[in-house]
């Protein structure tokens, strides 16, 4: 595909162009943001550094743009099968018709429900200023927008966090939270279940956000943890916990002290401390909420007075 630029070009109109392009930027990404993670400091950054971050953003913003464009096609593929129901912005050649269950249709230009799911729901119009805001942020912070980083904000502007197992995975951590972690540790190494967003507040030298996935990847160093709260992903966050070899790390979940992932956990810790009240997560637009049970901080390292000694002001504690 040749480089053109992104201001002068239209969108495809059909599914199959749209494949294409989602497919050649998608693949892009991931080398923009290893380049752009070297620039420590914008202000100082070379011209050239200036020039890819703005193509990077370009592309980022023209990528989520392309899937708009595919959740407005697929939203009108009829869910029902039967009938001689057409769409007109649906066109592929090799679809010649439509008494299909809406799943084969999808599978058949090669895409998930699940992908096709999340289109759409970029696609609804109430949803549109929240695209463009996490847009306009990500420029503002040098950032690139994320497919994950605006779901997320469209998820939790529609439903109440309830931190009991509720698969509402991405709250973040108060600053306070972050720098006593910062005071046990020294330097936080580590994050393997974030976001740029979190990050900023965190600012672990390495994270790895959903898409990354954590759970894949070494861990090291001094480790901090806000792990999802799903069942499923805080039970293999904590057999992650308890098969990897790193430094130190403090870990924030519920104090769910009747679950087995909790007990997997604090087999491996040497201190907690259960706080006092619940803690106010921050929203992704910045907004606090608190969820329906308290938390704790737990501890894994050779330094568990130290770290007692810090996050006692949050609670109760104890070596383990």
């Amino acid at each position: 595909m040749n480089e053109l630029t992104l201001t002068e070009m239209q969108l495809p109109e059909t599914i199959e162009d749209l494949e294409t392009y989602d497919k050649y930027y998608a693949a892009r990404q991931p080398t923009y943001r290893k380049l752009l993670r070297d620039v420590k400091d914008w202000e100082e950054a070379s011209e050239e550094e200036k020039r890819i971050l703005k193509r990077a953003q370009d592309e980022a913003d023209y990528l989520i743009d392309i899937r708009v464009k595919l959740g407005e096609i697929t939203a009108q593929i009829p869910k029902a099968s039967g009938g001689d129901r057409r769409s007109e912005n649906f066109k592929r050649d090799t679809m010649d018709t439509f008494e299909k269950t809406k799943q084969s249709q999808l599978s058949e230009i090669g895409l998930t429900k699940k992908q096709a799911s999340r289109y759409e729901a970029l696609a609804k119009p109430e949803n549109q200023p929240i695209i463009e805001q996490a847009k306009a942020r990500a420029r503002e912070n040098n950032e690139l927008v994320t497919q994950t980083e605006i779901l997320r904000e469209i998820y939790e502007s529609k439903k109440p966090h309830v931190a009991n197992n509720s698969g509402d995975n991405e709250w973040y951590t108060p600053a306070e939270y972050i720098e006593a972690a910062r005071a046990v540790m020294d330097v936080i190494d580590l994050d393997p279940a974030s976001c740029e967003y979190a990050n900023r507040t965190v600012k672990a030298s390495t994270y790895y956000t959903m898409e990354d996935s954590g759970l894949d990847k070494e861990w090291f160093g001094n480790v901090w943890l806000n792990p999802p709260y799903s069942v499923t992903l805080i039970k293999e966050f904590a057999d992650k916990v308890a098969s990897s070899q790193f430094d130190q790390a403090i870990i924030l979940v519920n104090n769910a002290t009747e679950t087995g992932w909790f007990k997997t956990i604090i087999d491996k810790a040497s201190a907690i401390v259960f706080t006092t009240g619940r803690v106010h997560f921050v929203k992704p637009d910045g907004t606090k909420g608190a969820p329906l049970q308290g938390q704790a901080f737990i501890y894994i390292g050779d330094n568990p007075q130290r770290f007692l000694d810090v996050f006692r002001q949050f609670g109760w504690g104890a070596m383990l």
